[in-house]
């Protein structure tokens, strides 16, 4: 039976049974809250109010279920309403036993958020939020059978999320090896590698799984690892200024609402902040944007009614702006050169210097004493696309892919299929063109893969950024006359994914000893 027609016959059966009491349904996600939500609209009458609560709502719409109302309430949850908070009036509570679980896969290398059944504790969790003023009444839609057969608790997080983060924390803090902690629960050997691998692939540790120098810079920043990455890798590119916003908008959640009842508006507003070939700059334009607006505030309360009016998060934007705050002040206390990088702008009349850039002794730094005329002014240049992407992509090396020969699909490494989500199909057919390799922030698993945050690339760009990953194929090793040498052709791949399929190179530098035979052999025997 479907999710929602067991709903329907347990609200049924509930409403027969008495007139009062407000109802809580737990389902797996925002998807299955929509679609009960529709089917639940159209069974019962106008006097029954029917509100969704799940972490994307705005506060606004999350509010809604704390206000007491004259109407009978039926609150469609996912399981933040298990343990986080506590919805007032509620009598029944329907367990449809089920929870979307985030893990980490060492095999595949990304996310997982599949609908799985919850634990005993959990159920026991959910029956709670029922009677805490008053006597209430659980139903849960699956049988004792299937709930005896059920672990006892909820995984442990530790044993199903990456260890990348845990592993560099212990080893800059000296703890010793994670493989020798006393962990109440430890995790698997399988996990640990996986684990080190991540931080090699960063640059963290070296094949001994010591700390390099790169690490112990990495070990300063409180954010996950493949961030920090960037924002070291940022200051060499001179894009730390849009590096720095990009990278503490990915530290929190995305501040813009998209409320399910008004799907078009919401995106009509955000399309001033999207762009053609990147959604983290969008998180640029997004930003200044807000910076913008908020320089020109008339009132606290008009701003917020502005960015209300865009689908904007007041609270999730100023979270950003603190996050972003935090993070400058580390990379300034870092010594790195947080300024953003400037170009002397001349006054009408005054020829500019041959580069842009301010010399290598004024440490990037802007000038803002006062200026006599006619020597110019300093100004302000962003950073460009490749620099800011390549920057970004040191962080996200593996989460890369190029477009499938048919299809709507992307092959990134290991061989992974993924796609983008629905709600970027739109943007995703314009860009198609535009996008034949991508990185993506995410790569995540529900019923089927989907890269969350992408971005269009250079393959050349992972050749040169992972280079102590890729492996290198030479083959078809010929005398090349024209040239007077030995050439050979070289493909360059990451875990399987080609970067380059055929290049031409000179043999010689690579094998000496096959070289002088292929010369021998082609060249001087066959009169070449």
């Amino acid at each position: 039976m479907p999710v929602e027609d067991a709903v329907l016959k347990a609200v049924d059966e509930i409403f027969l049974e008495t007139s009062e009491g407000d109802v809580l349904v737990f389902l797996p996600g925002e998807r299955e809250i929509r679609d009960c939500d529709e089917a639940l609209r159209k069974h019962h009458p106008a006097h029954t109010e029917i509100l969704p609560l799940y972490s994307r709502l705005s506060n606004a719409e999350q509010d809604r279920v704390f206000q007491l109302s004259n109407r009978r309430r039926i609150v469609l949850a996912t399981n933040v309403a298990e343990t986080s908070l506590t919805v007032p009036g509620i009598r029944y509570v329907i367990d449809t036993g089920v929870a979307r679980i985030h893990r980490y896969s060492p095999r595949s290398k990304i996310n997982l958020l599949q609908i799985e059944p919850i634990s005993q504790a959990s159920a026991q969790q959910r029956s709670g939020r029922c009677g805490r003023v008053s006597a209430g009444i659980a139903i849960r839609l699956y049988s004792e059978i299937d709930f005896n057969a059920r672990p006892a608790f909820t995984t442990p997080e530790i044993l199903r999320t990456s260890l990348a983060d845990v592993i560099l924390r212990m080893k800059s803090l000296g703890l010793g090896d994670v493989e020798d902690f006393p962990f109440i629960e430890p995790p698997s050997s399988r996990m640990v590698e996986d684990g080190y691998r991540q931080l090699f692939e960063l640059g963290a540790v070296n094949e001994n799984k010591g700390l390099t120098t790169l690490g112990w810079k990495l070990a300063k920043f409180p954010v996950d690892p493949a961030i920090a990455r960037m924002l070291i890798a940022a200051e060499r590119e001179g894009a730390l200024k849009e590096v720095l916003i990009i990278a503490s908008a990915l530290s929190v959640q995305d501040p813009r609402n998209r409320p399910h009842d008004k799907q078009q508006e919401a995106a009509l507003a955000h399309e001033k902040f999207v762009h053609p070939q990147s959604e983290f700059l969008s998180f640029v334009k997004l930003w200044e944007f807000y910076e913008d607006a908020f320089k020109h505030k008339k009132s606290h309360r008009k701003f917020d009614q502005m960015l209300h009016e865009n689908f904007l998060s007041p609270l999730r934007m100023r979270e950003w702006r603190d996050v972003h705050a935090q993070l400058t002040e580390i990379c300034a206390a870092a010594g790195m050169r947080v300024a953003a990088q400037a170009v002397a702008v001349p006054h009408p009349g005054v020829t500019p210097p041959a580069t842009g850039r301010i010399p290598p002794e004024s440490g990037g730094r802007r000038n803002l004493a006062p200026q006599p005329a006619g020597e110019g002014r300093v100004g302000i240049t962003p950073a460009k696309y490749e620099n800011i992407h390549r920057a970004l992509l040191t962080g996200l090396i593996t989460n890369v892919g190029t477009k499938g020969l048919e299809g709507d699909h992307y092959v990134g490494t290991r061989a992974i299929k993924f796609q983008l989500p629905r709600q970027h199909q739109q943007h995703a057919a314009q860009r198609a063109t535009r996008m034949k390799w991508v990185m993506a922030f995410e790569l995540t698993e529900t019923t089927r893969v989907y890269a969350r945050t992408v971005a269009s690339i250079e393959p050349e760009w992972i050749e040169q950024l992972a280079s102590h990953l890729v492996t290198r194929t030479y083959f078809e090793p010929h005398w090349e006359r024209k040239s007077g040498q030995v050439v050979a052709f070289e493909q360059v791949s990451l875990y399987g994914l080609i970067i380059t399929a055929r290049r031409r190179i000179h043999y010689g530098a690579i094998n000496v000893i096959e070289a002088r035979e292929v010369f021998i052999r082609q060249g001087l025997v066959a009169g070449e």
